[in-house]
């Protein structure tokens, strides 16, 4: 499918809580507490918050730190009803994007073993896999892949 004409990417504010914390419910099995949520939003000052959102809806977001010359992708979601229009692709466009200019180098995240669509979305944007961390999500002791990319091409795989 193609991108939403309308959609937006920016970075998110606290009136964005509530529903960011409701999608995180509806789409993840182990979400992300309210508490953390917030946290984020009002007192993290290495965080990358992200919103995209198509006619002022939000449909999906994305969570970043950037520590140093390392960016650690937390949590990137769309919306049932908006995946494969290429919103996740714009999500981590504007994230490398915007974490590059404020000299992030090195990005890495966790993803879940069974997720292919994620794993090779990621991969198309250069992300190897580096590593395994067993039983890494509580729901279900499902391992995770740990992806990363360097963006001068210096990252060895580990697997």
């Amino acid at each position: 499918m193609n991108i939403p004409e309308e959609l937006k990417i920016r970075k998110m504010k606290i009136e964005d809580f509530e529903v960011v914390s409701k999608l995180e419910k509806e789409i993840f099995p182990c979400p992300w507490s309210k508490r953390q949520i917030f946290g984020i939003l009002t007192e993290d000052k290495l965080a990358l918050p992200l919103i995209a959102e198509v006619y002022n809806e939000i449909v999906g977001y994305a969570f970043a730190w950037i520590i140093y010359n390392e960016v650690h992708i937390g949590n990137l979601a769309v919306k049932e009803g908006y995946r494969r229009m290429k919103i996740g692709t714009r999500l981590i466009n504007y994230l490398i994007s915007e974490a590059s200019k404020k000299g992030g180098k090195f990005f890495y995240l966790e993803v879940r073993r069974s997720n292919e669509p994620a794993i090779s979305l990621y991969e198309k944007f250069g992300f190897i896999p580096l590593s395994i961390r067993k039983k890494y999500y509580t729901d279900n002791d499902e391992d995770a892949v740990v992806m990363g990319k360097s963006l001068d091409g210096v990252l060895q795989n580990n697997i």
